[in-house]
């Protein structure tokens, strides 16, 4: 009896040391002229869920989805052209 009481307990101690996944990793940094190279260019959209109806049934139209992001390191901007085909 005493058995299956004392796994349960020694299967859950290793939660003691767990942490909140979304916030784990979480540190904020300066955004750099690096940051921007790395993240300019052709962006595709693969997948998405939304529970709202309305959104479902927008959605369903669209075959792909691509965004080009272009950073202007000089005036501090980033430049987004969204392209969709359906």
């Amino acid at each position: 009896m005493a058995l299956p009481w004392v796994l349960a307990i020694l299967s859950l101690l290793p939660l003691l040391d767990a942490q909140d996944p979304a916030c784990a990793n979480l540190k904020p940094a300066p955004i750099t002229n690096a940051i921007l190279e790395r993240i300019s260019g052709k962006w595709f959209y693969i997948a998405s869920v939304f529970r709202e109806p309305k959104y479902k049934v927008a959605i369903k139209d669209v075959q792909a989805t691509f965004v080009y992001l272009t950073p202007n390191m000089t005036e501090d901007v980033i430049l987004v052209r969204s392209y969709e085909t359906k």
